[in-house]
């Protein structure tokens, strides 16, 4: 792990978290650092001992844009020991005010990205998540590329929009720091960490999305971690118990602020549940 080569501090900090994903990481890399901010900003690597040349690619970038890239290795793999690792490893090193996130084998297809996020978070002290429309690609070639959301003006995200709808991605998230670190069920959640965020962030204060697309959503990859889990049925059955879980836990941390569309999502899960049952 290298330091900043500037003494600046950086206004944002994007966190990318990268395994075992050559065929894709210099895409996502690259959207980094193209980006053009009146605004300094750091790129935070982690990779999770990968097997095949990701690493080598990220390690290129960091010798690069020295002052832009920092890479985080490790000589065993943190998320098969279930460490956090953005809470225990990457936010105790990231600077910013703001924290942007995408992951290794989706990438920012928009260099203004950061800046219009920056810009709106500046003006909306009330905004504690601003995300943006992602197209989504379906690796498999199976479906047409596709917006995530039919948004053509800012949106302000209802609750329904945050706990029962899927309308915006990770790629997209620009978070306002204080509001990131809130990630009390991640580890025990955190494949679905995404969502435990999202519903955070609009715990915490207003979450927008803009409707530029400016970030694409590799969806359908044979080696990522969602398609594994969904071809196993009892994970996918796990998946939908431990979202009933969480979903039960939520609504008694947040002294049930959020009840009336929590139920409604619990009732959802319920059916998709029974449905999975019945087709045994």
């Amino acid at each position: 792990m290298n330091p900043m080569n500037t003494e600046k501090k950086p206004a944002v900090s994007v966190i990318c978290l990268a395994y075992n994903q050559e065929k894709y990481i210099a895409q996502c890399l690259k959207g980094f650092a193209m980006q053009k901010t009146d605004f300094d900003y750091e790129v935070l690597v982690h990779d999770d001992c990968s097997t095949d040349g990701t690493l080598d690619m990220i390690l290129s970038y960091e010798e690069k844009y020295p002052d832009i890239f920092t890479v985080v290795t490790e000589e065993e793999n943190q998320y098969s020991k279930d460490v956090d690792i953005y809470d225990d490893i990457m936010m105790p090193i990231a600077q910013g005010k703001y924290i942007a996130t995408c992951e290794g084998d989706d990438y920012w297809c928009d260099e203004t990205k950061l800046q219009k996020q920056y810009d709106f978070m500046e003006s909306h002290p009330e905004c504690s998540l601003v995300c943006h429309n992602t197209l989504m690609h379906d690796m498999s070639k199976a479906e047409p590329d596709s917006p995530f959301n039919g948004w053509t003006e800012v949106h302000r995200m209802t609750e329904d929009d945050v706990f029962i709808g899927w309308n915006v991605h990770t790629s997209s998230y620009f978070f306002r720091r204080e509001c990131f670190g809130r990630r009390d069920f991640e580890r025990r959640y955190r494949i679905f960490g995404d969502f435990i965020e999202l519903c955070n962030a609009k715990d915490y204060g207003e979450v927008y999305s803009l409707p530029e697309i400016m970030s694409v959503y590799n969806f359908k990859n044979p080696e990522g971690l969602t398609v594994v889990q969904n071809q196993d049925f009892k994970e996918s059955m796990k998946l939908i118990e431990d979202r009933i879980e969480f979903l039960k836990e939520y609504d008694e941390y947040t002294s049930h602020r959020h009840s009336e569309v929590i139920i409604k999502r619990l009732k959802m899960q319920m059916n998709d549940l029974k449905a999975a049952l019945g087709n045994l």
